[in-house]
């Protein structure tokens, strides 16, 4: 990465796969602008959502949560289009990434599941969130993808 760019929140320079996949497949989504008031409502609705220790989510302390180990790209992906089977594919889903000065991006989650590779591979830790059905991906660079819901709104299993 150019050092300039360093501090460069633009979609194209921190997530260009995920923004050269959306293009390609022509896909819906709003990008949420990296540090903005509603970047911050994002990060705000996990803390407040759901128990947080330090970057990570304390899924043990998640009543309903599932959690599943991946290996590589391909078990990853593959975890989480199973997961993510008995969800509304019409969800409006979140996606936001670890690095601060990523911006996210609002989209379906149908549309989500079809670059879940470049949206996983963009940064170490991804969370992908639906505040309307109150529920939560997270997957973290040791290996782990876990699903939970929040202590209120409609409930799901995965």
């Amino acid at each position: 990465m150019n050092p300039r760019n360093r501090f460069d929140s633009n979609p194209s320079v921190r997530i260009p796969n995920v923004v050269a996949a959306i293009e390609n497949m022509k896909l819906d989504c709003r990008v949420i602008e990296a540090q903005s008031p509603e970047a911050e409502e994002v990060a705000d609705w996990i803390e407040t959502s759901f128990p947080v220790i330090g970057m990570q989510i304390d899924w043990g302390n998640v009543p309903k949560h599932n959690c599943k180990e991946w290996q590589d790209m391909d078990d990853l992906v593959s975890s989480f289009d199973h997961m993510v089977s008995s969800l509304p594919r019409s969800a409006t889903v979140v996606i936001t990434w670890s690095d601060g000065l990523c911006p996210s991006i609002e989209m379906q989650l149908s549309d989500a599941m079809k670059i879940a590779k470049e949206i996983f591979e963009a940064s170490f830790d991804t969370w992908i969130l639906c505040r309307s059905e109150a529920w939560c991906f997270e997957v973290h660079h040791e290996g782990t993808l876990c699903f939970g819901e929040a202590s209120v709104g409609p409930l799901h299993s995965v």
